[in-house]
């Protein structure tokens, strides 16, 4: 039992905003505090060369004495002069660089004596030819370099505490985002790839940045990774996927360094960490385990979604017939958290190089997720001649456990061919055990009470196999030959029980149906691929891709379905098919680009022919043939080394999946009846991405905008018909097109008389969809809007202090009938401080406050959610942590979820991790030989 708050406690759980207050306060404090308890200097001076002529463009670095971190920096402008502002009383190095000259550095002490400016007056650089050596002194100074496509970060400039993960690293970097379920952007797109010292690091972004400790990165570099296609072709466009690469220290290239944790706490919590890593030139060896039950996560949403087989295995439709996703995982510190969820990986990565010509990576990784979930939800159906509302009550419990292993050979003889290898096998287990009580209301009446019951477990392979061949011919002609194949095979077995009561006026029971069904499917699937690229030269700056791929994949769904009939067990033959869908294609194309240093353009066009092939054992058969031109565009523009434009036009096909073509009335669950449709055209698909980039190097101001929208013709919708029982029929059918524009937009500053950061981001979402619900049409437009504001100082060595502020928006509009659904808005606010003591003690604080409004007047719709810790470092060479940490000291957590969708809107509330207290120690191991 959880003890009543006492005092102030009981105040905050009558009062939040009184806490929002003190908040603001002690911000406000902290803010004015930063400010008058700063003395900061001006430092000036002049540099010139031997002669007395001035240096334009010079590169002046001021890094403290102590750690050597960078202060200031500043370029000389056309008379010599330089400044540098906002410095605070200390010991300081000056470095001064210039091509062609050696590097000056100069001690300086700067205190109040000689006044608010400190001058260094003439600086004389002196001619030199050491031109290679002084460029890579300047360059390990300066913080951030543009290097042609590539954003380089200095990781010694970046202040983080000393047991930080990269992970941590990384947020303290201008045009670095970490989403809170680990997502990484990097100017404001997902990082798909990290790379230690640029390798493959289990082909997780999220396994380097949450394991690899931030003291052994040297630098990090950030640029989009051409497919290898593309890059050994010289192309400028194609598949590119934005990466960070982790550079070592050459300390951390030379023996082990890793670390062991293990921790303890009330409510039967625990965590459990070991990793360990061996790097150098030729080899890089890493092992990982780790476990927890406080709902920590080690991968994104989607990374989980395909661990677990797909999408597919996440949606759910609740009774009601709306179908959404529902992914019961860890997500974040910050409340909205579902379920109570126990998580373990283990896994080991090695990468070697055999010799020049041959390069060796491969990586297992094991997965384990257990979820315990309990919801309680409310739903309201807004139809025009149909307005109800459906409560639910469910409990879930899902356990999934995943392996993969990874392989990949590169063989490369000289610089004209390469031949390269990868294979993918995975492996995955899971069951699922669900029970919903479902009722839906009708002018405060009861129409009827659902009581469903499911329990189901699956079994799925996947093997990848893929092969790539390059070949370099006369006059830079280049030869690519590509083959694919691609299995795999997800069995499952299911038991549902569906119950359902129709009540009269008093709530007594007119009508009762039971089901009873067991059902065992299984679906392999096969797809093979062979394409060949030639790629031809034509003078200096202009190239001519031909490209011809074939493709053929084999769906099976193999059923067999029971019922319970009068205490028999009698087959469905509706339901016991064995269907098949086939899809072979021929794609030709041909695109030109014209490549040049600071700009390229490109223009494409595809012609595919499709030919789909669906029947099943019930003599129906239904065969398909398509043609279609995609054509495509690029265009890149370098304004400068950091002012970039991207434009992208591409279009794509669609094609429907066997459940969608597949005609049989699927009534699994009897208050939600599915049919596909065997006359499906593919979706065509029109995507228009722009993006704009802008870093100003030395004042670290930063600007991103993404920009993209997407026309769908011939959209794939559900048409949905809902009786006077509530019950819902789908069927898939070719509708209007459909239109989504995505808009993001962050801009970051420091703010110099605070030593800050100041971070702005906005997203947007707008979607119109076609929807057919009881025979009308109507557009349905959603759009979601998010607003995110932050400040953090960049001094951290003693005290780190951050501030965030975030704002949700989501609605709902029938373009018909002008009718708008009620918006949801979400504000999150909050506020985290660190402080570093003396003797290895540091005191950790965290307030996030919730606020949900247009909520059920019968719900709390605010919470505070309030971590603590305190560790200290122990041992003389400080390896050692002891860390005591409370979560959730309010004890308010609360795992919300809202949406508002087509015609109706959804409240729902979930159980969560709550208050709890853990005592953790942890050990940095670390050998280095010479």
């Amino acid at each position: 039992m959880n003890p009543k708050p006492l005092g102030f406690l009981s105040l905050i759980f009558q009062q939040p905003s009184i806490i929002m207050k003190q908040i603001a306060i002690v911000f406000f404090i902290l803010f004015c505090s930063s400010i008058l308890f700063s003395q900061n200097k001006i430092v000036t001076g002049i540099v010139t060369d031997t002669l007395g002529e001035s240096l334009i463009g010079a590169s002046v670095l001021l890094s403290a004495k102590k750690d050597s971190t960078m202060m200031g920096f500043s370029l000389t402008d056309i008379k010599g002069n330089f400044k540098i502002e906002n410095i605070q009383e200390g010991e300081y190095f000056l470095q001064v660089t210039y091509m062609g000259y050696i590097n000056h550095i100069e001690y300086a002490k700067i205190d109040s004596i000689n006044g608010a400016v400190h001058d260094f007056k003439t600086i004389q650089l002196k001619e030199g030819n050491t031109l290679l050596e002084e460029i890579v002194i300047m360059e390990d100074r300066i913080p951030i370099l543009i290097k042609k496509d590539t954003i380089e970060y200095h990781a010694g400039s970046f202040q983080v505490h000393e047991n930080a993960v990269v992970e941590e690293l990384l947020k303290e970097m201008p045009g670095i985002e970490i989403e809170e379920d680990g997502t990484i952007k990097a100017n404001g797109k997902e990082v798909e790839n990290v790379l230690v010292d640029g390798k493959e690091f289990f082909n997780n972004p999220e396994m380097a940045t949450k394991n690899l400790p931030a003291k052994a990165i040297d630098k990090v570099q950030v640029y989009d990774k051409k497919s290898e296609e593309v890059q050994f072709a010289g192309l400028d466009f194609g598949n590119k996927q934005r990466t960070i690469n982790l550079k070592l220290k050459e300390g951390y290239k030379k023996g082990y360094f890793g670390k062991t944790e293990l921790g303890g706490g009330t409510e039967k919590t625990f965590k459990t960490n070991m990793n360990l890593n061996q790097f150098n030139k030729k080899n890089q060896l890493s092992f990982i385990t780790k476990s927890n039950n406080v709902n920590k996560s080690e991968f994104s949403i989607n990374e989980y979604i395909d661990f677990m087989g797909g999408m597919k295995n996440f949606m759910s439709n609740n009774g009601s017939g709306s179908l959404r996703l529902n992914i019961p995982m860890p997500l974040s510190e910050n409340g909205n958290n579902n379920g109570i969820n126990t998580s373990a990986i283990a896994g080991m990565n090695f990468n070697k190089t055999i010799n020049n010509h041959l390069e060796w990576s491969s990586n297992y990784l094991f997965n384990l997720l257990n979820t315990d979930l309990t919801q309680e939800s409310e739903q309201s159906n807004l139809l025009e001649n149909l307005n109800y509302n459906t409560l639910i009550s469910s409990q879930q419990k899902d356990k999934y456990h995943n392996h993969a292993l990874n392989t990949k050979l590169k063989f490369h003889k000289d610089s004209l061919r390469r031949l390269t290898i990868k294979n993918n096998v995975q492996f995955s287990k899971g069951s699922n055990q669900a029970n919903k009580n479902i009722s839906n209301i009708q002018q405060n009446k009861i129409n009827d009470i659902q009581d469903i019951n499911n329990f189901s477990k699956s079994l799925t392979w996947k093997i990848n196999s893929d092969l790539l061949f390059q070949q370099k011919l006369k006059k830079n002609r280049v030869l690519n030959l590509n083959s694919n194949l691609n299995y795999s095979n997800n069995a499952a077995d299911s038991e549902n029980s569906s119950q359902i009561s129709y009540l009269d006026e008093g709530g007594n029971t007119i009508n009762e149906y039971q089901q009873f069904r067991i059902t065992e499917k299984n679906q392999p699937q096969i797809q093979f691929s062979q394409s060949g690229t030639y790629i031809h030269p034509i003078g200096k700056y202009i190239k001519w891709i031909n490209q011809y791929k074939f493709s053929n994949h084999t769906y099976k769904e193999n059923n067999d379905s029971v019922e319970e009939i009068n205490s028999e067990w009698i087959e469905n033959k509706d339901l016991s098919l064995d269907n098949q869908l086939k899809h072979v294609f021929h794609n030709t194309s041909s695109r030109m680009e014209y490549i040049r240093k600071n700009y390229s353009f490109g223009l494409g066009i595809d012609f595919q022919n499709s030919f789909i092939h669906f029947q099943n054992n019930n003599q129906l058969s239904q065969k398909n043939k398509y043609n279609y031109w995609l054509p495509s565009a690029n265009i890149r523009w370098n304004i400068n080394k950091a002012n970039n434009i991207y434009f992208t036009y591409n279009t794509q096909l669609s094609i429907p999946n066997i459940s969608q073509l597949n005609p049989i009335i699927n009534n699994t669950n009897p208050t939600f009846i599915v049919r596909g449709n065997t006359d499906l055209q593919p979706q065509y698909e029109h995507n228009f991405n722009f993006n704009y980039f802008l870093f100003q190097q030395f004042s670290f101001n930063s600007f991103s905008l993404n920009a993209n929208a997407k026309i769908i013709n011939n959209t794939i919708i559900q048409q949905q018909n809902i009786d006077e029982n509530f019950v819902q029929h789908l069927e898939k059918i070719n509708s209007k097109k459909s239109v989504q524009y995505n808009f993001s937009a962050s801009y970051g500053t420091p703010i110099s008389f605070i030593h800050s950061r100041l971070n702005l981001k906005y997203t947007s979402l707008i979607n119109y969809r076609p929807n057919l619900i009881n025979d009308n049409y109507f557009t349905n437009r959603y759009s979601m809007q998010t607003l995110v504001a932050s400040i953090s100082n960049k001094r951290k060595k003693k005290i780190d202090i951050s501030f965030k502020y975030q704002f949700d928006y989501n609605r709902n509009k029938n373009m018909e009938t002008l009718v708008r659904t009620t918006p949801f808005l979400q504000h999150r606010t909050t506020l985290k401080t660190n402080y570093t003591f003396k003797k290895g003690f540091r005191l950790g604080n965290s307030l996030t406050y919730n606020l949900f409004t247009n909520q059920s007047e019968t719900k709390n719709n605010t919470f505070l959610l309030w971590n603590i810790f305190i560790e200290k470092t122990i041992f003389k060479n400080k390896r050692g942590l002891i860390r005591l940490s409370v979560s959730d000291i309010l004890n308010q957590n609360k795992g919300i979820f809202r949406e508002s969708n087509n015609y109706y809107s959804i409240e729902q509330q979930s159980n969560t991790l709550r208050r709890y207290a853990m005592l953790s120690f942890s050990y940095n191991l670390a050998f280095f030989g010479k």
